[in-house]
């Protein structure tokens, strides 16, 4: 499976942790999307982010291989995503084109989570982000992309 990361699972160490079969592929751009934190992560205490559907924006994150169907059962455990149509998943996996290194010919098909929004929703903590900006740096997603993430405010 190609798995589209934009949040927490872009840093290196967390990705290897939940799917060791998991290589990287390529960093990626979702065209017309926008990173958000529409989701309460239980277990951080914290906003999770998500993606949600903005014409003419743009969410950059990092394309794995991921081989191992206990690392898929495991990613999916970890995004809170049971089967299609449950109406107990976090996140639903769909899969969405993306565009490697930026590069308009060279779409690629993923797969991504999409969360299902909660009623309140806190900011995403500082160690969450640092995860995020972990990998944004670890990957090499754009400049101006990472600058982005280190705006984003913590609780």
């Amino acid at each position: 499976m190609l798995y589209f990361s934009y949040g927490s699972n872009m840093d290196p160490s967390q990705i290897r942790r939940r799917c060791p079969s998991a290589r990287f592929v390529t960093v990626a751009l979702l065209p017309d999307h926008a990173l958000t934190f529409p989701i309460r992560s239980p277990r951080r205490r914290c906003a999770a982010a998500g993606i949600v559907p903005a014409k003419g924006k743009s969410v950059w994150g990092v394309v794995f291989r991921i081989t191992a169907s206990r690392d898929i059962t495991a990613l999916d455990q970890a995004e809170g995503y049971r089967f299609p149509g449950s109406r107990k998943n976090r996140y639903r996996r769909v899969s969405c084109i993306v565009y490697a290194d930026q590069i308009p010919s060279k779409p690629v098909q993923v797969y991504t989570y999409l969360a299902r929004s909660d009623r309140y929703t806190p900011l995403p903590s500082l160690d969450y982000l640092k995860q995020m900006r972990r990998g944004a740096a670890d990957w090499g997603l754009p400049d101006f992309y990472r600058e982005f993430l280190r705006n984003i405010r913590p609780q």
